[in-house]
């Protein structure tokens, strides 16, 4: 699954997201940073 936004609100809806685990990257003009993300 991907999410691709460009706006830049700090927050995403992810309540229609199946339970499991994610890595989430996100992209900014200083970098990119991939976290794990869980979701019960």
């Amino acid at each position: 699954m991907k999410f691709l936004s460009t706006d830049y609100s700090p927050t995403k809806d992810v309540s229609n997201v199946k339970p499991g685990m994610y890595f989430i990257t996100i992209t900014s003009l200083e970098g990119n940073i991939t976290k794990k993300f869980i979701k019960n």
